[in-house]
């Protein structure tokens, strides 16, 4: 992906937020159309009156995509799931639940609500470009534009894939059928993963046969969903182990310290020694702050013989903060949203833990595995 999304306002308490993919589309989009689909259609248009009506069908679809989203979120206040954020990305809309579904009725009802309203606003749409036909040509291209556009969302979204709606439905029959969800999500993640590598290589073959357009656009939408499909499943690994997963579950409690003075070599050394990538700087028992190998990588090599871990360290107030009982899924958030690599995990402001990246997926697939005896994650998830 190509960084954090942008947030750019809210909606009935929902977040909305633009992934920095969705610009890059709205301009890949605005020019297609500008310089192949409506001069193919309108030749009398003037160059500008293209370029106008192409950038105004793009960010109307995008306004369909977010109705499109809002769908999803409002079906699962109905079952009583909050939906704190949405994020508009460069193949759509995604909205991220606070926790997942507790049935497969619930997951079904949620995925199936945003391709439903697509192909609900695909048909408004080609009927009304359908009864405008003597009019405005500008808005009837439009109209029909949308119209065709939200008819393939529809389909598109469907598709096997996570974060597709159609990942969910996937998952949710599988669940229903099996009447496990761990099985289910074992059957989902092969089939997301097979799919999304038939997309990568169908487009490689695409290529070769000739259709060059076709064959880019395949392997992006293969690439951005196997991808993003690892977050999805991560989530839903968290939420198949049947306890509440907690910071205080996956954090390291016996953290490694070091003095305020400590050389900066001795520093990696612990680091290295101990295959950590981040140390406490304590004094007495007083929490200081964080040396990560971020701090150390960046430090100027003129620099390194006269640094101690106090020169190079970053404080604790700098920190990236959780609470003992902030749930696995929040702190997954914030690792999949943000570019911290380690958390600091409190207790009454005391400093209790440390949770490294690194390692926080290794600590869920684990207690995942010690429910039940068998790793059922971890050859799907990476």
């Amino acid at each position: 992906m190509f960084g954090r999304p942008i947030r750019i306002g809210s909606i009935a308490g929902i977040g909305i937020s633009i992934h920095q993919s969705w610009f890059l589309i709205v301009v890949i989009l605005t020019g297609l159309l500008a310089l192949s689909v409506f001069p193919g259609y309108y030749d009398t248009w003037t160059e500008w009156t293209c370029w106008i009506v192409s950038a105004a069908a793009s960010v109307l679809l995008f306004i369909t995509v977010l109705i499109h989203a809002l769908a999803h979120a409002l079906v699962a206040f109905r079952n009583g799931l909050a939906v704190p954020n949405i994020t508009l990305i460069g193949f759509g809309g995604i909205s991220h639940l606070s926790k997942p579904p507790r049935t497969a009725r619930e997951e079904f009802e949620i995925a199936a609500a945003g391709p439903g309203i697509s192909l609900l606003l695909g048909g408004l749409l080609v009927l009304g470009w359908f009864f405008s036909r003597d009019g405005n040509e500008q808005v009837t291209a439009i109209l029909a534009y949308l119209g065709i556009a939200n008819l393939l969302l529809a389909i598109f979204n469907s598709l096997p894939g996570f974060p597709l709606a159609g990942g969910r439905l996937l998952h949710s029959i599988a669940w229903k059928i099996t009447n496990s969800f761990r099985q289910a999500t074992r059957i989902a993640s092969r089939v997301a993963f097979a799919f999304s590598w038939g997309l990568i290589i169908g487009g490689g073959v695409v290529i070769f046969l000739g259709w060059l357009g076709a064959g880019i656009w395949a392997i992006l939408v293969g690439w951005f969903l196997l991808r993003s499909s690892r977050h999805e499943l991560r989530t839903l690994q968290i939420a198949g182990i049947n306890e509440v997963v907690t910071a205080q579950n996956v954090m390291e409690k016996d953290f490694i310290t070091v003095t305020p003075g400590t050389p900066l070599s001795q520093v990696v050394e612990t680091m290295t020694a101990n295959n950590t990538s981040v140390l406490v700087v304590a004094l007495d028992e007083r929490v200081l702050g964080l040396i990560t190998e971020r701090e150390v990588r960046f430090l100027p090599s003129s620099d390194r013989q006269q640094a101690s871990a106090q020169s190079v360290m970053k404080s604790r107030d700098a920190a990236t903060v959780v609470d003992l009982n902030t749930s696995a899924l929040d702190v997954l958030n914030i690792f999949e949203n943000s570019r911290v690599s380690e958390l600091v995990v409190l207790d009454e402001g005391q400093l209790v833990g440390l949770i490294e990246k690194q390692y926080f997926f290794q600590r869920i697939k684990s207690l995942g595995s010690n429910e039940n005896g068998t790793n059922s994650f971890n050859r799907f998830i990476s």
